[in-house]
């Protein structure tokens, strides 16, 4: 049996993904953690209602460093796309103004010294994938 996901069932579902995964390589090990973030429930408008921020840690030129990416999820079934493309907006323009802080791009400078500068927040261009599934998923029943 398939139903549509409402904001509390797509926090549960994506719930079960958290956790830190490792990957070994010949140059290093590779650690990628997922964490899901709830931004909307019990009525407050999250604006996408979840994220799932993706962490991926890795050796490069012998420098560990991260990268921090959010996957932006809404559940629009009323408003549809372009009500959705409303909520990035309003999450684009959250993040610029810096409140929300979900993004974080490694910038390796080879130089003279060493030292590390966190550069919050930083206007940058990002090509956005908005891509819209049917919001059918299974569904567990108990047998009765």
């Amino acid at each position: 049996m398939y139903r549509p996901l409402d904001e509390a069932r797509l926090h549960e579902v994506l719930r079960k993904l958290k956790g830190e995964y490792r990957l070994i390589t010949e140059w290093g090990e590779i650690t990628v953690r997922i964490e899901p973030v709830r931004l909307g429930f019990r009525g407050v408008r999250g604006r996408p209602d979840e994220l799932l921020v993706l962490e991926v840690k890795l050796p490069v030129l012998g420098e560990p460093i991260s990268i921090t990416v959010p996957v932006l999820i809404e559940v629009e079934t009323r408003g549809g796309f372009n009500a959705a493309l409303k909520d990035l907006r309003a999450f684009s323009e959250r993040t610029r103004r810096g409140e929300l802080n979900y993004i974080k791009i490694p910038f390796l400078i080879l130089g003279r010294r060493r030292r590390t500068e966190i550069l919050s927040p930083v206007e940058i261009g990002a090509e956005i994938e908005a891509k819209e599934i049917r919001n059918l998923f299974p569904i567990l029943t108990e047998e009765r």
